[in-house]
């Protein structure tokens, strides 16, 4: 981390609450500057969506933001585009996906156009930064962590004061912790790719500092308890699993430490076992973050999740080879609305939590193989590094998406994933400790 840009961000998000006009000073700069290279133009996507999403209880949006948001995605993604036509190989299964998906939207799709927006939205940005981070060399991926860990440090900073004032902690539901961000579901998924850098470090590195990285780890896990992100939890156990699975398989070539992980999974275990069986405030506090408060059971908890799974997989079974259309509801109505500028869609918000039903309900089972043909090669390219902590990012970044689909929303929250997805993907050459 960087303490000088930790102060950058901090007063940044600190003056942006006294004005809302400060907010067109800020993306008039990240336009400039997401112009002046391909790490600048990924630094520039990451900011860009978290300022979007600001708590409004703190900050006021200009009604211009939204408009100068797209300006500053497709000036950076046009940049990255432009300055990597050598590497386009490494997006061709992302074209190869996003055809398919039009050819079967374009015959599906109750909203064509909505379908069109969204793919092109979708494919410009994840092949902008696909390409764009293989022409990053290794200190150009070291600078690009030292700003997303500094972001993220500062977001959890400032955050963590306004437990003193609950009407804007928890404005959203007066339930689930936000901090200054809009909403705790956002608040708890965005610390994942931060949290698993820690947590990797804690079960599987050698001769790391544990007890810093382990106090960072409770610290950030704590937070998504508070918010009440089941999702985020969830995505770091199952990351967790994955990776200690890859490391059985792969142990001769990741040169990681595989007893540890059992050790501390041990302890862990153990000391959260006491904690619930001793501490009557622990029971409470688990209790709630499981059940929300206003639900009586695990079936009750889970049914919101469990319905949209469910409607998306009826849908899926109506037309399971070609699917009903891409980013759109099979009814074909919006419930959230659709934004138009001059005729053009540029805004339809959907709620769909589980990636794989959302995939084949779209896509169906023919555009379900290409897109999981891309997201294995986008694997690949991560454990080329055969670090597990970008692994465990890239795993976690994945794993949100099964209640908090944000994958594909490149125009919203995505782009800060994707930046984070940048970082797992650029090349290093071997032995190099310069991203540590």
């Amino acid at each position: 981390m960087s303490l000088k840009l930790f102060l950058v961000f901090s007063i940044l998000l600190i003056i942006l609450s006294q004005s809302a006009n400060i907010f067109l000073f800020i993306f008039f700069f990240l336009l400039l500057f997401s112009v002046t290279s391909n790490e600048n133009a990924i630094k520039s996507l990451a900011l860009a969506s978290i300022l979007k999403y600001l708590n409004p209880a703190i900050y006021s949006f200009p009604a211009e933001l939204g408009a100068l948001g797209w300006l500053v995605f497709f000036t950076a993604i046009s940049r990255l585009l432009l300055t990597s036509m050598s590497k386009i190989s490494f997006s061709g299964p992302l074209y190869l996906f996003s055809f398919i998906a039009l050819a079967l939207s374009t015959f599906t799709s109750r909203n064509v156009d909505i379908s069109i927006m969204k793919l092109i939205v979708f494919t410009l940005g994840a092949a902008a930064i696909i390409q764009g981070s293989q022409t990053l060399d290794i200190k150009q991926a070291h600078r690009l962590k030292t700003w997303l860990f500094t972001l993220s440090t500062s977001i959890v900073m400032l955050s963590l004061p306004t437990l003193l004032y609950p009407n804007i902690a928890y404005n959203r539901n007066q339930a689930g912790f936000q901090g200054i961000l809009n909403h705790p579901q956002v608040f708890g998924c965005i610390l994942v790719p931060f949290a698993m850098w820690f947590i990797t470090s804690v079960f599987f590195r050698k001769n790391e500092k544990t007890i810093f990285n382990a106090s960072i780890s409770i610290l950030l896990i704590i937070l998504m308890i508070i918010s009440q992100t089941r999702t985020s939890i969830i995505s770091i156990l199952l990351s967790l699993t994955c990776l200690f699975v890859i490391l059985i398989i792969n142990r001769d070539s990741i040169h990681d430490n595989i007893s540890k992980p059992i050790k501390i999974g041990l302890i862990a275990f153990f000391l959260l076992s006491v904690a619930f069986i001793s501490l009557p405030s622990f029971q409470e506090v688990l209790i709630n973050f499981i059940f929300k408060r206003s639900s009586t059971d695990i079936d009750h908890a889970f049914a919101t999740r469990a319905r949209g799974a469910a409607t998306q997989l009826e849908y899926f079974f109506k037309n399971p080879i070609f699917g009903n259309g891409f980013g759109v509801y099979s009814w074909g109505v919006n419930p959230e609305g659709i934004t138009y500028f001059m005729g053009i869609p540029i805004s339809a918000p959907v709620e769909k939590g589980f990636l794989l039903t959302a995939m084949l309900e779209e896509v169906g089972i023919i555009g379900t193989l290409f897109f999981g043909f891309f997201l294995y090669k986008l694997f690949k390219l991560t454990l080329f590094n055969k670090d597990l902590r970008l692994l465990g990012i890239f795993l976690g970044i994945i794993f949100t998406n099964i209640g908090e689909m944000t994958f594909f929303s490149l125009g919203g929250i995505g782009s800060f994933y994707w930046a984070f997805i940048a970082l797992c993907i650029i090349p290093q050459p071997k032995n190099s400790n310069m991203i540590s």
